[in-house]
């Protein structure tokens, strides 16, 4: 019986920290709900989410709640209401969470990829962006969620990407051209990027081909 009581309470001991954890959390899930669906969050909901999984940190170290929380502070720092000293504090804070939570739980490409985006934002002139960047190809190769990003991340840092991963970002349009090929090209018009999808698909003719023949399709400018 004082085995069985021992037991119960070591077990009630070890498994209280984790239930409050993920109760200090719940506040915060619809707005982790919208966030992983692309939904706008607000600053308060952000704000909110943050305070609830810190306070869930100091109960139970998770990777992932630190991954949530560089994401939420990621979300502020592209807040344009904020003023630009701010939105740097915010973005130190998400490059900190981000660097804490891969530490603990790097099997999450989407989530190398994202702090490839804010190590970006951090210094558009540094090659910081290819590690993190190049950890999202390994865990996630042709992972459909993060295509698109990958290929828009790609042509806004186009001058600092590695020789090996201008390689993975073309095999990323190839992907993108294949399932998506209107909205590759309408991005690519809009922000003036078919030299760089030429520049860099120019050593494959095939789909060379196939992306100038979707240009071809596209209506006039203004129409779209």
């Amino acid at each position: 019986a004082i085995g069985a009581l021992t037991a119960g309470f070591l077990i009630a001991y070890t498994s209280a920290p984790r239930v409050i954890a993920y109760v200090a959390m719940q506040g915060g899930a619809s707005t982790m709900f919208d966030l992983g669906r692309g939904k706008k969050i607000t600053p308060r909901a952000a704000s909110i989410t943050i305070s609830g999984r810190q306070a869930s940190l100091r109960w139970f170290e998770r990777g992932r709640t630190h991954l949530e929380i560089a994401a939420l502070y990621l979300v502020l720092a592209d807040n344009s209401k904020f003023a630009v000293s701010r939105r740097k504090s915010f973005l130190n804070k998400s490059l900190v969470a981000y660097h804490k939570g891969l530490s603990l739980e790097p099997r999450h490409p989407y989530s190398w990829l994202q702090y490839a985006q804010a190590r970006f934002r951090e210094n558009r002139r540094s090659t910081e962006i290819n590690a993190p960047l190049r950890m999202s190809y390994v865990l996630g190769p042709q992972e459909p969620k993060i295509v698109v990003t990958r290929v828009r991340l790609g042509f806004r840092a186009q001058n600092v990407l590695s020789s090996g991963l201008r390689s993975n970002v073309r095999e990323d349009i190839r992907l993108y051209l294949k399932h998506q090929p209107r909205e590759l090209t309408i991005f690519a018009r809009k922000q003036f990027g078919l030299p760089w999808l030429v520049d860099i698909t120019k050593d494959d003719p095939p789909l060379l081909q196939d992306l100038y023949r979707q240009f071809l399709r596209l209506p006039p400018p203004g129409d779209i």
